[in-house]
């Protein structure tokens, strides 16, 4: 547009915001970035004068997800009852709809709903599923929703980690004898606890050159298992302690199993 000297102008312009949060930022967290737009007006004749106008503003999501991301902590491993559910809030500062959620297959279950009148305030729901695996647990999940007059639609992902406890733990993990001279005998001790807080009772414990085995029971949930076992061969050796677990509240027995390593010499 050109302006003679000494006149007035309008100027109108527009600014796209699509891009400013751009394909890498769009799953994250970060719930407003700052923009910033310069309009400087080109002087004919006079390169000097360069001055212009600054405009800067603040672009926000349509909502954003807190916490983000979703620590569990540590959780036993999902048991008859199911697992507690989880929730997170989702905020807003326009109205949106159209809210919805999903995870990969086999981790949760999630649903939204809203919590207060006006579509700026909703509550995500999560019960993790009963076929997780013990070990550190990590998923995102993706929440989309719409603005009001429904012309955008955005998305963020909400990271979910947990480390997710065996329903028995041993500890320690491995009994480790060291150098023993064969034709000798020890005794090492394994707690075994519920996480779940389910009660338990050690039934049994077996192993190859086992001698003997007591059971002191610590709490309803938790118990010491001492063996005591004869050393008869050279060299190194792997071994297996099978302790069997029975459950006041269900049928059949589970098994715990706890390496045992020592090197035999010669006495």
């Amino acid at each position: 547009m050109l302006v003679p000297s000494r006149a007035a102008a309008e100027v109108f312009f527009k600014v796209d915001l699509a891009g400013a949060f751009p394909r890498g930022v769009q799953k994250s967290p970060q719930w407003h970035r700052p923009l910033s737009v310069e309009i400087i007006p080109e002087i004919e004749g006079d390169s000097s004068r360069q001055k212009g106008w600054r405009f800067t503003a603040s672009v926000r999501r349509l909502f954003h997800v807190n916490p983000n991301p979703l620590d569990l902590g540590e959780l036993p491993l999902v048991d008859h009852n199911g697992p507690a559910e989880r929730t997170a809030t989702m905020l807003s500062e326009f109205p949106v709809t159209d809210v919805a959620a999903q995870c990969p297959a086999g981790h949760a279950k999630v649903e939204v709903a809203s919590a207060k009148p006006g579509g700026r305030h909703w509550e995500l729901r999560m019960a993790l599923s009963t076929s997780i695996s013990p070990g550190a647990l990590s998923f995102p999940i993706e929440i989309t929703a719409a603005s009001a007059n429904g012309k955008d639609r955005q998305m963020q992902e909400l990271w979910v980690t947990a480390k997710v406890l065996e329903e028995l733990q041993a500890h320690p993990a491995v009994i480790n004898f060291g150098v023993v001279p064969i034709n000798s005998e020890a005794s090492a001790a394994v707690t075994v606890r519920s996480p779940s807080k389910r009660p338990l009772h050690i039934r049994d414990a077996k192993s190859r050159d086992l001698v003997a085995s007591q059971v002191t029971m610590i709490s309803p949930t938790e118990a010491v298992c001492k063996v005591t076992r004869r050393f008869s061969s050279l060299g190194p050796q792997d071994d297996t302690l099978e302790i069997l677990i029975g459950r006041p509240d269900s049928p059949g027995l589970q098994r715990r199993l706890v390496p045992i390593r020592y090197f035999g010499v010669l006495p």
